[in-house]
Formats: structure tokens, C-alpha cells, sequence
């Protein structure tokens, strides 16, 4: 049984730079994508780079989300602004 690999990234948005988690699902290939900026957001890209597409339009709609529901954005050590 292979053991999965796990990566942080930044993944650059309109709302900012959020920290992602790019989880190798080994055997079967592919990335799940998750983020502690995001309660509950999790995202999966065959590759590396649909994975970190996926994360980008996942967590740009999960924010854009948050902003009509008039929620805070997170600012903590999670999120590195670019706005």
C-alpha cells in the first residue's frame, strides 16, 4: 500500500493567497485539495496542475459565497493578502 504525500502551496485568488493542502492519493493518482482557510472546502484535480486550478475557482467561489452572505473574510496566518 502506497503511502500518500502531502504539499502546502499558496494558492493566489481575487481574495487573496490561501494556503492549500495538496494530498497525493496513491495508488489511484490525482490530488485532493483542501484548505484551513476554508471550513469544509475540499477540491480533486487529476494532476497537480487541475488540482491547483480547481483549488483556485473552488476557493474563489467559496469567498465570492461569503462576501454576498456579508461573512468576514479569515485573516489569520492562512491567508496572505494580494489585495
Amino acid at each position: 500500500m502506497a503511502k500518500s504525500k502531502k504539499e502546502e502551496m499558496l494558492v493566489v485568488t481575487r481574495f487573496g493567497s490561501f494556503l492549500c493542502v495538496f494530498e497525493s492519493n496513491e495508488p489511484e493518482r490525482g490530488f485532493t485539495v483542501t484548505s484551513p482557510a476554508a471550513l469544509g472546502f475540499v477540491t480533486y484535480g487529476s494532476t497537480l496542475s487541475e488540482a491547483k486550478k480547481m483549488a483556485k475557482k473552488g476557493l474563489e467561489f467559496h469567498f465570492e459565497c461569503a462576501v454576498l452572505e456579508n461573512c468576514p473574510l479569515p485573516n489569520n496566518s492562512t491567508v496572505r493578502s494580494t489585495v
